[in-house]
């Protein structure tokens, strides 16, 4: 959330070209592990629980340089608000996130709709990968090496979603290429549930691995640009802060869903359905959110300019407005 509220575009053509590049190093990198990962697995025979290991101490030390090279790049911003003299910072801090949240419905009625959808989108969205992989090891009976090749399925048709998003969010803006992202992925999900559901359908499962790669390759950086639109830059990084907080405040209801009419039921089917119900009720909200005010016209461009100017010559700020003795 922090290297994403550094983000900015002077349009948004750029912003979506800045969105897929970011979300095409994260798939190279998340991919780069899991083939190190895979590979270690593999020549040293682990058992899982030291591969756990060595997995985290890879991602610690390889993802702790990445982070300290990528900060020394980073160009210093200026601090939009200053502490008032003798007040406490973390006090100052809570103070002004309180009232941003109670008055951003008011003030930026967008990224306030938007922070209602991302509690629910992003919770069916987060949940999938682990409640599916449970489906398919339960429901499905794949092995851990079935799964294993799920995955990386994933991983390289991740980029295919990453030029969907690109290549739409162009051609019909931010608003309709995220909720075309998240209503695929509910209609990926509901035909995934309607027809794998049994060990002699594993076939069809990669072909789904395809679909989800794509979902996750398009959302994430249709949701990130789609909100970087939407904030003013003066409120830039405490509203990234609440976008944080809004997309993993409800992430642990999907799972208790699963579990919940599983026990019920004993149908990991219908345990499923709670990721669709949080993608539906997301877009439903999405549906909602007003068209962003930072899509400014070139007429009304010129037209603030030319307020701009004359208040300037007005003021005697202009040149025009000087005079020189003769």
């Amino acid at each position: 959330m922090v290297m994403w509220s550094y983000v900015s575009a002077p349009d948004d053509y750029t912003l979506h070209g800045i969105t897929a590049s970011g979300r095409m190093w994260e798939t190279i990198g998340m991919l780069g592990f899991f083939i190190v990962v895979g590979a270690v697995g593999i020549g040293t025979q682990m058992d899982s629980v030291n591969l756990s290991r060595v997995s985290q101490s890879v991602a610690t030390v390889v993802g702790g340089v990445s982070l300290f090279l990528a900060y020394k790049r980073y160009e210093p911003v200026k601090a939009v608000k200053s502490v008032e003299s003798g007040k406490n910072l973390y006090v100052a801090g809570f103070s002004e996130l309180w009232q941003t949240a109670k008055t951003l419905s008011k003030t930026d009625p967008g990224a306030a709709r938007y922070l209602l959808t991302s509690i629910w989108s992003e919770a069916g969205v987060a949940s999938i990968t682990n409640m599916a992989i449970t489906y398919l090891s339960e429901q499905i009976q794949l092995s851990a090496s079935e799964i294993q090749i799920f995955i990386l399925i994933v991983f390289l048709t991740g980029p295919v979603g990453i030029f969907c998003h690109r290549w739409l969010a162009r051609k019909i803006g931010h608003k309709r290429n995220y909720l075309c992202c998240v209503s695929y992925t509910a209609i990926v999900m509901s035909l995934l549930i309607a027809t794998v559901y049994k060990p002699e359908q594993k076939g069809i499962v990669y072909i789904f691995s395809l679909l989800v790669g794509i979902a996750y390759g398009w959302y994430y950086p249709s949701s990130n640009g789609y909100f970087v639109s939407l904030v003013p830059r003066e409120k830039v990084t405490e509203l990234w802060g609440i976008n944080s907080f809004c997309s993993v405040i409800l992430s642990w209801a999907p799972p208790l869903i699963f579990a919940a009419l599983n026990e019920s039921t004993g149908s990991l089917r219908l345990g499923l359905i709670g990721i669709i119900i949080f993608l539906v009720i997301g877009v439903l909200f999405g549906l909602t959110i007003p068209e962003h005010a930072a899509a400014v016209s070139e007429e009304e461009k010129a037209v603030e300019m030319t307020n701009s100017a004359s208040g300037d010559v007005e003021n005697g700020e202009g040149t025009s407005a000087q005079s020189s003795p003769v």
